[in-house]
């Protein structure tokens, strides 16, 4: 049975997706804290301009 992921997991995860797409904050370091990784990605999603991503990129990510 596969196990489910944490809510921390996917935080982790969507903080190193959106860092990866950009070309600007990819080195950004991540807090240890969930409300700093929080802070983080509301900040990347805010910056973000509006563009689908692949699906590859996310089918493999929730399934590691």
């Amino acid at each position: 049975m596969t196990e489910k992921m944490t809510q921390e997991q996917r935080l982790d995860i969507l903080v190193e997706a959106f860092k990866a797409d950009s070309v600007q904050y990819k080195d950004l370091q991540m807090p240890e804290d969930n409300e700093g990784k929080r802070r983080i990605l509301r900040s990347l999603m805010n910056i973000r301009m509006p563009r689908s991503w692949t699906i590859r990129y996310w089918s493999y990510r929730m399934n590691t």
